[in-house]
């Protein structure tokens, strides 16, 4: 609603000084608002379309292993790195359930010692039958011998 009234209070300047008979005044009243409010709702539209973007697009990671190539979807990425094999640790303690049988173990980022999950990839490939939605056409699509 605020934006309508602002428009709406430029337009109410911008005819009273027509009706003054100050054309140059009601040009200058519209070039003002075109550089400044207009402009900073244009810069806000731009910005909220390139969220929307952005937070909507569809990211696959494409991994090959054995001979087999296998994209899963995931929410972003935020690095690509190699890790240190002293920065590298198996579970620990933690037993094997249907939630974390592909997780091969904890890593830990070198600049930032940031902790992440390490997939098993060839597990990942071993249960990719198991997944959701998985049907055998589909199958053929994700996991192609190379």
């Amino acid at each position: 609603d605020t934006p309508h009234k602002i428009i709406h209070s430029i337009a109410v300047k911008v005819k009273t000084l027509e009706a003054k008979g100050d054309f140059d005044g009601a040009i200058d009243v519209i070039e003002q608002t075109k550089q400044g409010e207009l402009a900073q709702m244009i810069r806000l539209f731009e910005d909220a379309r390139t969220c929307l973007r952005e937070s909507n697009r569809e990211i696959a990671l494409v991994v090959e292993h054995a001979g087999k190539t296998l994209a899963v979807a995931v929410d972003s990425v935020e690095t690509v790195e190699r890790l240190a094999k002293s920065n590298v640790d198996a579970l620990p303690g933690i037993t094997s359930t249907a939630s974390n049988v592909c997780i091969a173990g904890i890593g830990k980022r070198e600049k930032t010692e940031q902790m992440v999950q390490l997939l098993d990839i060839s597990e990942l490939l071993r249960q990719e039958k198991n997944l959701p939605g998985m049907e055998s056409e589909q199958e053929e699509a994700v996991a192609v011998e190379a």
